[in-house]
């Protein structure tokens, strides 16, 4: 039946077949089930002395279950597996435009922007289609292109079927409006940085905040022992605007979503407290490359606080002694989104995961933070992540969680 399938999509689309084959089987059983089988082909059809020239069936299949598996890895973030299958797939057919679109999808997740870029150019040189267009609308977006990507977008939109218009319509609408609010924004960029802001009241201003995100890069970098290879998107918005884009919450402070985005517009000088949001900021896009979404909010937002605590106070955001079990939030309510929690429960979210993330990095130091954060990117959960890094200092996670408690 597996096959059936992969042979009749073949004939129609390579891509379409993945897709609907990845995203058609009714549970992740089913999925799992064709990933093994996949897997299990690949492993018996690749002999040390295969032909020069497979059989026509045999080639078909291994470059479907190269692009199925590869794809699947890029959806469970595991970018070193995809990057691999995608390497044996294209060296048996170096041209296979599914296996290079697959490949423009891991250099866009992995912030290789350009090449993202220039290997989509050529497909669309090829064969223009709405799909094309839609991913190099995204990858402009996410250079800071704005008119460009709205055009391909557009075009991306002309070519659709029914089925993926709501999507595309939707991202258009909000790089329209991002367009809008920042279209008569000043620019500037590092090696690392592509910022848009509004230096209209100290023109030396976007300097000195490129300067700071330069050493946020190089001092979370030194803590986490990761240097992303990327270049960030970062924008300074007035506090209507950063609402109007992004639908984020009246508490939030700034947000990373791929852009750094901060409602900090009509900024006049740097202080200490602008300082310590870009370190906070810039903390969470490190993570989001270094562990992807796989990371608990507790563990990211406990460690860009303490990025940010060394550049401002955070004595409000400490708990206070003695507080009552019964106030804290469970440990499954600060792992996951934040948006469902009440006004007066998002100030305890924060406090609890910033002394929740000292008091681990005080039993472990930093080579913990490294070993609990590689375990959890390689699929742990976060409770079996931290009963491994624990083991090592006698205790399990529910021990850890208690002497925790009763330390507050």
């Amino acid at each position: 039946m597996f096959w059936r399938l992969a042979r009749t999509l073949l004939k129609y689309s390579l891509y379409a077949g993945l897709y609907l084959i990845l995203t058609g089987f009714s549970a992740p059983g089913e999925r799992q089930q064709a990933q093994e089988r996949c897997r299990e082909f690949l492993a018996q059809a690749s002999p040390t002395a295969r032909p020069l020239v497979p059989p026509p069936d045999e080639r078909s299949r291994k470059l479907f279950c190269y692009g199925f598996l590869a794809q699947a890895s890029l959806l469970a973030e595991d970018h070193d597996q995809a990057r691999s299958l995608l390497s044996q797939g294209l060296e048996l057919a170096p041209q296979d435009r599914t296996l290079q679109e697959i490949q423009a999808m891991l250099l866009f997740q992995t912030g290789d922007l350009y090449g993202a870029e220039n290997l989509l150019d050529e497909l669309l040189e090829q064969n223009p289609s709405s799909r094309l267009l839609s991913r190099l609308g995204r990858v402009y977006y996410q250079q800071q292109r704005l008119e460009e990507s709205i055009l391909a977008l557009e075009q991306a939109l002309v070519l659709s079927g029914v089925n993926d218009q709501k999507g595309l319509k939707g991202f258009l609408l909000r790089v329209r409006a991002e367009h809008e609010a920042l279209a008569e924004k000043d620019r500037d960029f590092t090696q690392h940085f592509n910022m848009i802001f509004d230096a209209e009241e100290n023109p030396k201003l976007g300097a000195a905040l490129l300067d700071v995100l330069e050493d946020a890069y190089n001092s979370v970098g030194a803590d986490l022992n990761f240097y992303p290879e990327v270049q960030i998107p970062v924008l300074l918005m007035t506090r209507l605007d950063y609402a109007r884009t992004t639908g984020a919450p009246d508490w939030s402070g700034g947000l990373y979503d791929g852009k750094i985005r901060m409602p900090v517009g009509g900024l006049e000088r740097l202080d200490a407290r602008v300082r310590a949001l870009l370190f906070h900021e810039y903390t969470h896009a490190a993570l989001r490359y270094q562990v992807g979404s796989r990371l608990p909010v507790w563990l990211g937002e406990g460690l860009a606080q303490l990025q940010e605590s060394k550049h401002h106070p955070m004595q409000s955001r400490t708990l206070a002694g003695g507080v009552a079990r019964s106030v804290l939030l469970s440990f499954d309510d600060l792992a996951h989104s934040w948006r469902d929690l009440s006004p007066d429960q998002v100030p305890l979210a924060y406090r609890q995961s910033y002394s929740l993330l000292r008091y681990f990095l005080d039993l472990t130091g930093w080579s913990g933070v490294e070993e609990l954060l590689a375990e959890i990117r390689a699929g742990r959960s976060t409770v079996m992540a931290l009963d491994l890094v624990l083991e090592g200092y006698g205790m399990d996670f529910e021990l850890f969680l208690e002497q925790w408690q009763e330390s507050l």
